[in-house]
């Protein structure tokens, strides 16, 4: 009888160990569960060469970067030109510097891709500190186009194309060494591209180098980022800086961010956080 006591002890035991175990695995599944891992902010992301920021980030943490950061201020290089009621002209000293007429009809993009373009008129016009190029843009048709008129030899030609979309805004830095543009996208988002205006190339893409955000910083899937509120600063340093604002796929902006690109390295630096 004893001896049968004690088996029955020992089964109960046995029973009782399983259902703390298996007790203990639902509270450690449930803990485990309700552990939310954190993004990691673009601003602790590391930048190294072109385009080299890694990793991507929804929850930058504004006061660790912004308390003792003032942002650079923007200083306007160049003259900004008139442009003609009808649109068709561009203005300099009072006379016609530029036509519609004197334009191309085909960007030549690179040597395997040319696109046509419907020029019904401008909008934008700036010329350069230099004082020796204007940049403008044109709109119309299916795609979007920005070009550079010497002032001295008098040639026209495409520095900037968008695909089914927009080119806009030129902004000179303090030298004339570049021009900064923007673009809209069919997505559609903002990028912008920086346009080398020293010497004269055969297509487009030997011009310019676009700032996509998303090459250098893959971002979670239905997350855009939008390239926006561009300008050179009064530093005269060669960098452009912009705000990336992260959209969600509603277009709805998470947050912005100030980063600056070094137009002779394109290096990408975080410089602030700002809402």
């Amino acid at each position: 009888m004893n001896q049968k006591k004690f088996v029955n002890i020992i089964v109960i035991g046995i029973v009782v160990a399983i259902l703390l175990g298996v007790a203990g695995y639902f509270v450690f599944i449930n803990k485990s569960e309700q552990i939310t891992p954190q993004p990691t902010p673009l601003s602790e992301l590391t930048t190294d060469k072109q385009g080299g920021a890694g990793g991507s980030g929804l929850t930058p943490e504004i006061s660790k970067y912004c308390q003792d950061r003032n942002a650079p201020k923007e200083k306007i290089f160049g003259e900004s030109l008139t442009i003609s009621s009808d649109k068709k002209t561009i203005l300099l000293n009072d006379k016609v510097a530029v036509s519609i007429s004197d334009l191309p009809t085909t960007i030549q993009v690179s040597a395997n891709s040319s696109f046509g373009v419907t020029n019904k008129e401008f909008t934008s016009a700036v010329l350069s500190p230099t004082k020796s190029i204007i940049a403008f843009t044109v709109s119309g048709g299916t795609h979007g186009w920005g070009g550079f008129k010497n002032v001295f030899s008098g040639l026209v030609y495409p520095v900037a194309f968008q695909f089914e979309g927009i080119v806009s805004n030129p902004k000179w830095n303090h030298d004339g060494k570049y021009a900064a543009f923007s673009k809209t996208t069919p997505k559609p988002v903002t990028i912008l591209t920086l346009v080398n205006a020293q010497g004269l190339k055969t297509y487009t893409s030997e011009y310019e180098k676009v700032l996509s955000f998303e090459d250098i910083n893959p971002l979670p899937s239905g997350i855009l980022s939008n390239l926006r509120n561009h300008y050179w600063s009064e530093n005269k340093d060669s960098k452009l800086y912009f705000l990336v604002a992260l959209m969600d796929s509603a277009v709805n902006t998470e947050h912005a961010e100030l980063w600056s690109v070094h137009a002779d390295t394109s290096k990408w630096d975080f410089y602030c956080t700002s809402y």
